[in-house]
């Protein structure tokens, strides 16, 4: 099969099959991800019904080859094959570095769970329900975040969502003796053995992208967002729209210190190390994990071969680490 049709009918096999064909175009909503993601999902999947035709054409074309060249039996690629097509595609320039890089990122995609990527119920900023909004409004405001799980009698009880758009015509009209579970959205809940690839179509149409990740019991153990699961997809080039970027900085040869926005999987690349990385996602989630709360500034956690301290720290959340290598 000439080497022409060979990228583009791999391309449209895998949007296709992937039964998330918009994966490929949330890219294109880096700057404004959660809307421009919840805005493009139910056109791409008109458009994966119109390229349908083109994927079989594709498909016959290649069986056709296949037979006229003796094999009959039909063979499907391998990830690893799927893999290696596209990176000969970005070694001989059919396909840009970004667009490669993105295949890669859905090739793996789908292998992973909710669990993988959810920030865990420690490093959670979650709100009592029977709170006024005046009691909490600071809190608010001081955090990074914009959306809070809201709870009732225990942490284990999530009764909504509080999404800061939500408060503001109460803060405007003075009416902040309002109790936030008035004012809160309805909550999602998705088991933690749920695969990521399907938590788009879960998103799709909810006014509030978050979801609260539960265990085999029923217990909380952390939250996933759209943003989550959209890094998995686009990865560093999400990344290169924010401001603050996530770094690993090597100040001495056994001194690093680590944006606590850094995913401990990229930490133990770089640095050759076996952080577990099935329960944390970043490397403030795993710390805050371990210790069960959110630490003081220049606390330890002691491992085989190398020692984490505590660098900044919010009352909210770990800002960087340093890694010490014993």
């Amino acid at each position: 099969v000439p080497e022409e049709f060979i990228i583009p009918a791999v391309w449209l096999d895998v949007i296709h099959h992937t039964g998330r064909p918009y994966h490929w175009w949330l890219f294109l909503g880096t700057q404004n991800a959660e809307r421009m993601s919840l805005v493009v999902a139910r056109p791409i999947e008109i458009l994966s019904i119109i390229i349908w035709p083109i994927v079989k054409f594709f498909e016959l074309i290649a069986r056709g080859m296949s037979r006229l060249l003796g094999s009959r039996k039909e063979k499907h690629l391998s990830e690893e094959e799927l893999k290696s097509i596209v990176t000969m595609g970005r070694d001989e320039g059919i396909l840009s570095k970004d667009a490669a890089r993105i295949m890669h990122n859905v090739l793996r995609f789908e292998r992973k769970k909710v669990i993988n990527i959810m920030t865990p119920k420690v490093s959670m900023h979650m709100l009592d329900g029977d709170a006024k909004l005046g009691d909490v409004l600071n809190f608010i405001i001081k955090s990074p975040y914009s959306r809070f799980p809201i709870y009732e009698e225990n942490k284990d009880k999530i009764i909504g969502i509080l999404d800061v758009d939500d408060i503001l015509k109460y803060i405007k009209s003075n009416r902040l003796g309002v109790r936030i579970k008035n004012i809160s959205r309805p909550p999602l809940f998705v088991p933690e053995s749920k695969d990521v690839d399907d938590m788009l179509a879960d998103f799709e149409g909810k006014k509030t992208p978050v979801a609260i990740v539960v265990d085999e019991y029923g217990y909380v153990i952390g939250l996933v967002t759209l943003e989550d699961v959209m890094e998995e997809i686009v990865g560093d080039i999400f990344d290169k729209s924010r401001k603050s970027s996530v770094y690993i900085r090597k100040e001495s040869e056994n001194l690093i210190r680590v944006d606590a926005k850094a995913s401990v999987e990229e930490i133990n690349k770089a640095l050759h190390l076996g952080l577990e990385e099935k329960h944390f996602n970043t490397i403030a989630g795993f710390v805050e994990g371990k210790l069960q709360r959110i630490p003081k500034r220049g606390e330890e956690i002691k491992l085989k071969n190398i020692t984490i301290i505590v660098d900044q720290v919010t009352d909210q959340s770990i800002k960087s680490v340093k890694i010490v290598r014993n």
